[in-house]
């Protein structure tokens, strides 16, 4: 798998000039192979990471890209793949238990998909969906 960068914007929180931190540890690695993905708010795009990446790697080789909120037959996609035999009625009950947040992330959908599997239902609220991940 690749390096992946995610949450850049948060970062900002912490350290101002990350966009330079982060190119400034990027020239002292061998990168000819590298291929790295980084993950940042559209609104919070640095555009100075974004030319010293090119400048690192060159103009054909980087590539900023904006990723869209899913469509419906998208999001139906991934709980098929799950298993799980009537993603409608899940993805109905996501919405009506307010766990959507859960549903968009990376990581968190599997943990729906498999509470769902194992339970039939999911917790009453997101208290509980935290209670139970954890």
């Amino acid at each position: 798998m690749d390096p992946f960068l995610e949450g850049l914007d948060e970062s900002l929180l912490l350290v101002k000039n990350i966009s330079a931190a982060l190119l400034s540890e990027l020239r002292e690695l061998p990168i000819s192979g590298l291929r790295l993905r980084i993950v940042c708010r559209t609104a919070d795009w640095l555009p100075t990471l974004e030319e010293g990446l090119r400048s690192l790697w060159g103009k054909e080789r980087v590539a900023a890209l904006e990723i869209v909120p899913l469509r419906h037959r998208d999001a139906m996609l991934a709980p098929v793949t799950a298993g799980v035999p009537d993603p409608e009625a899940l993805l109905e009950e996501i919405r009506a238990r307010g766990a959507v947040p859960f549903a968009a992330g990376r990581v968190t959908p599997r943990f729906l998909f498999n509470l769902h599997l194992n339970a039939k239902r999911l917790p009453r609220n997101r208290v509980e969906m935290y209670r139970e991940g954890c």
